[in-house]
Protein backbone atom coordinates (compact mmCIF):
# COMPACT_ATOMS: atom_id res chain seq x y z
CA UNK A 1 0.00 0.00 0.00
CA UNK A 2 1.63 3.25 -0.74
CA UNK A 3 0.07 6.63 0.91
CA UNK A 4 0.97 10.28 -0.60
CA UNK A 5 1.73 13.21 1.28
CA UNK A 6 0.80 16.84 0.54
CA UNK A 7 1.82 20.14 1.64
CA UNK A 8 -1.48 22.28 1.91
CA UNK A 9 -0.36 26.08 1.19
CA UNK A 10 -1.97 29.27 2.70
CA UNK A 11 -4.79 28.85 -0.25
CA UNK A 12 -5.41 25.38 0.26
CA UNK A 13 -3.95 24.06 -2.89
CA UNK A 14 -2.15 20.71 -2.51
CA UNK A 15 1.07 20.40 -3.45
CA UNK A 16 2.65 16.95 -4.03
CA UNK A 17 5.90 16.43 -2.18
CA UNK A 18 6.58 12.67 -3.04
CA UNK A 19 5.24 9.36 -1.63
CA UNK A 20 6.38 7.42 1.20
CA UNK A 21 5.41 3.29 1.33
CA UNK A 22 2.85 2.17 3.96
CA UNK A 23 5.04 0.64 6.88
CA UNK A 24 4.60 -2.59 7.88
CA UNK A 25 3.64 -3.32 11.26
CA UNK A 26 6.97 -4.32 13.12
CA UNK A 27 9.29 -3.28 10.41
CA UNK A 28 9.25 0.68 11.87
CA UNK A 29 10.20 1.75 15.08
CA UNK A 30 8.17 3.77 16.97
CA UNK A 31 11.21 6.81 16.96
CA UNK A 32 10.74 6.58 12.69
CA UNK A 33 7.11 6.90 12.75
CA UNK A 34 7.84 9.80 14.86
CA UNK A 35 10.42 11.38 13.36
CA UNK A 36 8.59 10.28 9.63
CA UNK A 37 5.36 12.75 11.42
CA UNK A 38 7.42 15.13 12.78
CA UNK A 39 9.15 15.90 9.15
CA UNK A 40 5.80 15.67 7.32
CA UNK A 41 4.69 19.01 9.69
CA UNK A 42 8.20 20.18 9.16
CA UNK A 43 8.06 20.03 5.36
CA UNK A 44 4.50 22.26 5.53
CA UNK A 45 5.84 24.55 7.61
CA UNK A 46 8.72 24.63 4.83
CA UNK A 47 6.75 24.67 2.12
CA UNK A 48 4.72 27.91 3.61
CA UNK A 49 8.42 29.52 3.86
CA UNK A 50 9.22 28.98 0.26
CA UNK A 51 5.93 30.29 -0.94
CA UNK A 52 5.97 33.45 0.85
CA UNK A 53 10.43 33.78 -0.77
CA UNK A 54 8.83 33.59 -3.75
CA UNK A 55 6.54 36.28 -3.21
CA UNK A 56 9.16 38.53 -1.30
CA UNK A 57 11.99 37.93 -4.29
CA UNK A 58 10.96 39.78 -6.56
CA UNK A 59 9.82 42.85 -4.45
CA UNK A 60 11.86 43.24 -1.44
CA UNK A 61 14.68 40.52 -2.31
CA UNK A 62 16.35 41.32 1.01
CA UNK A 63 13.74 39.65 3.09
CA UNK A 64 14.50 36.23 1.20
CA UNK A 65 17.61 36.45 3.82
CA UNK A 66 15.12 36.79 6.78
CA UNK A 67 13.20 34.27 5.49
CA UNK A 68 15.90 31.28 4.61
CA UNK A 69 17.17 32.11 7.88
CA UNK A 70 14.07 31.40 9.82
CA UNK A 71 13.65 28.40 7.41
CA UNK A 72 17.26 27.16 8.79
CA UNK A 73 16.25 27.52 12.12
CA UNK A 74 12.83 26.19 12.08
CA UNK A 75 14.85 23.36 11.07
CA UNK A 76 17.52 23.24 13.37
CA UNK A 77 14.91 23.66 16.21
CA UNK A 78 13.10 20.65 14.66
CA UNK A 79 16.69 18.58 15.01
CA UNK A 80 17.11 19.42 18.11
CA UNK A 81 13.11 18.58 19.56
CA UNK A 82 13.74 15.12 17.35
CA UNK A 83 17.20 13.78 17.87
CA UNK A 84 17.84 15.64 20.94
CA UNK A 85 21.38 14.15 22.12
CA UNK A 86 21.99 12.65 18.79
CA UNK A 87 22.52 16.07 17.42
CA UNK A 88 25.96 16.92 17.72
CA UNK A 89 26.88 20.16 19.71
CA UNK A 90 27.85 22.79 17.52
CA UNK A 91 26.30 21.09 14.31
CA UNK A 92 25.32 24.77 12.87
CA UNK A 93 28.69 26.11 13.52
CA UNK A 94 30.10 23.11 11.80
CA UNK A 95 27.46 23.53 8.69
CA UNK A 96 28.44 26.92 8.75
CA UNK A 97 31.94 26.75 8.37
CA UNK A 98 31.80 23.68 6.22
CA UNK A 99 29.55 25.39 3.79
CA UNK A 100 31.75 28.89 4.27
CA UNK A 101 34.50 26.76 2.18
CA UNK A 102 32.16 27.69 -0.70
CA UNK A 103 30.40 30.56 -0.10
CA UNK A 104 32.63 32.83 1.73
CA UNK A 105 30.12 35.57 2.39
CA UNK A 106 28.22 33.64 4.63
CA UNK A 107 30.92 34.64 7.06
CA UNK A 108 28.58 37.68 7.52
CA UNK A 109 26.10 35.78 9.33
CA UNK A 110 25.70 35.90 12.96
CA UNK A 111 25.15 32.16 15.10
CA UNK A 112 24.42 31.94 18.42
CA UNK A 113 22.55 29.04 20.55
CA UNK A 114 22.59 27.05 17.06
CA UNK A 115 19.88 30.01 15.49
CA UNK A 116 21.11 31.71 12.78
CA UNK A 117 20.34 35.65 12.55
CA UNK A 118 20.69 36.99 8.92
CA UNK A 119 20.54 40.62 10.43
CA UNK A 120 24.25 41.77 9.83
CA UNK A 121 23.82 40.49 6.17
CA UNK A 122 20.36 42.63 6.08
CA UNK A 123 22.30 45.38 7.34
CA UNK A 124 25.04 45.61 5.16
CA UNK A 125 22.23 45.27 2.04
CA UNK A 126 20.79 48.50 3.41
CA UNK A 127 23.89 50.08 3.38
CA UNK A 128 26.06 48.55 0.08
CA UNK A 129 28.07 51.26 -1.61
CA UNK A 130 29.18 48.93 -4.16
CA UNK A 131 28.61 48.27 -8.11
CA UNK A 132 25.34 46.27 -8.15
CA UNK A 133 26.85 43.10 -9.57
CA UNK A 134 29.03 42.64 -6.74
CA UNK A 135 25.92 43.20 -4.35
CA UNK A 136 24.17 40.21 -6.17
CA UNK A 137 27.12 38.20 -6.31
CA UNK A 138 27.46 38.36 -2.36
CA UNK A 139 24.41 37.89 -1.29
CA UNK A 140 23.48 34.87 -3.69
CA UNK A 141 26.61 33.43 -1.86
CA UNK A 142 25.22 34.50 1.11
CA UNK A 143 21.38 32.76 0.34
CA UNK A 144 23.17 30.06 -1.16
CA UNK A 145 25.24 29.15 1.98
CA UNK A 146 22.10 29.26 3.72
CA UNK A 147 20.62 26.96 1.26
CA UNK A 148 24.01 24.46 2.30
CA UNK A 149 23.67 24.68 5.61
CA UNK A 150 19.84 23.67 5.66
CA UNK A 151 21.09 20.99 3.34
CA UNK A 152 23.25 19.43 5.73
CA UNK A 153 20.83 19.25 8.70
CA UNK A 154 17.93 17.42 6.64
CA UNK A 155 20.75 15.03 5.40
CA UNK A 156 21.94 14.59 8.93
CA UNK A 157 17.99 14.21 9.58
CA UNK A 158 17.06 11.28 7.09
CA UNK A 159 20.30 9.43 8.30
CA UNK A 160 18.13 8.53 11.10
CA UNK A 161 16.02 6.34 9.70
CA UNK A 162 17.27 2.42 10.10
CA UNK A 163 14.47 1.04 7.82
CA UNK A 164 16.01 1.20 4.62
CA UNK A 165 12.59 2.32 2.50
CA UNK A 166 11.82 4.85 4.96
CA UNK A 167 15.49 6.39 4.58
CA UNK A 168 15.55 6.17 0.76
CA UNK A 169 11.64 7.93 0.52
CA UNK A 170 13.06 10.75 2.60
CA UNK A 171 16.23 11.16 1.30
CA UNK A 172 14.39 11.53 -2.15
CA UNK A 173 11.91 13.60 -1.23
CA UNK A 174 14.41 15.93 1.11
CA UNK A 175 16.63 16.33 -2.00
CA UNK A 176 13.63 17.15 -4.00
CA UNK A 177 13.05 20.29 -1.46
CA UNK A 178 16.43 21.32 -1.48
CA UNK A 179 16.50 21.51 -5.31
CA UNK A 180 13.37 23.57 -5.08
CA UNK A 181 14.93 25.71 -3.16
CA UNK A 182 17.59 26.27 -4.62
CA UNK A 183 16.18 27.02 -7.89
CA UNK A 184 13.83 29.72 -5.91
CA UNK A 185 16.93 31.02 -4.31
CA UNK A 186 18.79 31.65 -7.44
CA UNK A 187 16.23 33.27 -9.61
CA UNK A 188 16.44 36.05 -6.55
CA UNK A 189 18.12 39.48 -7.83
CA UNK A 190 19.37 41.25 -5.27
CA UNK A 191 19.52 44.58 -6.07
Amino acid sequence: MVRKFFVVDREGDNKDYGQAFEPVSGQVSEDEVRLETGLLLLLSELALLMEELSEVKDKEPVQSLKILSDTLNNVAGFAEQSLGEALREGFLLDALLDASGSFSHLKLLHADHNRLSAQTAINLYGGWTGDANGKNQAFRQISLGMVRVLESYLNYIAEFFSTPYLAQEWKETLEIYINELSELVKSVVYR
